[in-house]
């Protein structure tokens, strides 16, 4: 199972997701820890993320490090409407498919003292999904309009994620 899902979120496996029927995962809104990652005075190299559009309703999620995956309260949500997210540890790669668009983004720590990470997208069919850090604007950074799977590396606090049937 661990080899499905890491195949999934490397994007190796691009439309074997519809294929198999990934579970919807439950997630747990956790605001105080959220709150103490992303909130006014929190951190600033834990990296957090926030939905442009989309959310984390609909989803088949999996935190994983060293072939073990993790609790799925270890994402942390800040509220009942699942649009803004962080994780317990940054040092862990975690992998978000969502079911209704056939899309996954894969997050990889790569130094996270510097809030450094690495994002591939994945997008074999007709949704799309686009990330942006806001550092230079509102442009879009990395984009499944250009290819099905696209990778990039980020260094910032936040990160803004569209999912959507607008390919």
């Amino acid at each position: 199972m661990f080899l499905k899902q890491l195949l999934l979120g490397l994007g190796v496996c691009a439309g074997l997701a519809t294929a198999v029927n990934y579970a919807r995962t439950p997630m747990t809104v956790n605001n105080f820890q959220y709150e103490q990652r992303c909130g006014a005075n929190s951190d600033p190299v834990t990296p957090c993320f926030t939905f442009l559009g989309g959310d984390l309703k609909d989803v088949h999620a999996v935190i994983y490090a060293g072939g073990v995956t993790g609790p799925t309260t270890d994402f942390l949500l800040k509220d009942d409407q699942m649009r803004d997210f962080t994780t317990v540890d940054p040092n862990k790669n975690f992998t978000i498919y969502w079911r209704a668009f056939d899309v996954s983004l894969l997050y990889s720590p790569i130094d996270t003292s510097k809030a450094c990470y690495k994002i591939q997208i994945n997008s074999p069919g007709k949704g799309r999904i686009w990330v942006n850090d806001g550092l230079d604007g509102e442009g879009i950074d990395l984009d499944s309009r250009t290819g099905s799977v696209g990778a990039r590396n980020f260094c910032s606090k936040w990160l803004r994620i569209h999912v959507g049937n607008d390919k």
